[in-house]
């Protein structure tokens, strides 16, 4: 990884923009085929974005390289009332860095700094073919709890069956 690979937790309005527009690029070219969305983010969700992270409710990294040019995002939503305690877990990374050990540093930072914010449980929802992320979810010590069908819609017709991975931190 370059030297200034660096990552940076719960960042501000202008950091989680040009993390909407590594989205909004990566969605246009298809670079994410598991991501659970066909459209591009509306630049006006930074600010409930930024909400969540005040509020505690969700806690992001975004890896950077270069300054300022973002190669991933990860995330952890809480849930809410009883549920606070877990969290659902989120990554991308961009194609180009992928296969690197961004997404192991970033994801063992994230569920280390989650701990520290008092999550308990991380759940993720890979899709049921998704054999790298499955994989990379199993190394991190999360285990399969089973399929959740037509768990994730991504349009009108399209859905996908999931697997149920969880960690308890």
């Amino acid at each position: 990884m370059e030297s200034s690979f660096f990552i940076k937790k719960n960042p501000n309005k202008e950091m989680l923009i040009e993390a909407l527009k590594y989205f909004n690029a990566n969605i246009i070219a298809n670079n994410f085929p598991y991501l659970m969305r066909n459209d591009v983010f509306d630049l006006a969700e930074v600010d409930a974005w930024h909400e969540e992270q005040v509020r505690g409710k969700s806690i992001r990294l975004i890896g950077v390289i270069n300054k300022s040019k973002v190669i991933s995002i990860a995330y952890l939503c809480r849930g809410h009332g009883n549920g606070f305690h877990v969290a659902k877990l989120g990554i991308t990374v961009d194609p180009e860095y992928q296969r690197k050990g961004v997404a192991n540093m970033i994801c063992k930072e994230l569920l280390k700094y989650g701990r520290e914010e008092g999550v308990v449980r991380v759940e993720a929802y890979p899709v049921v073919n998704n054999n790298n992320a499955i994989t990379f979810l199993s190394r991190l010590g999360f285990l399969n709890e089973g399929i959740a069908s037509k768990k994730f819609r991504r349009d009108e017709t399209t859905f996908y069956d999931c697997i149920h991975m969880a960690r308890i931190l």
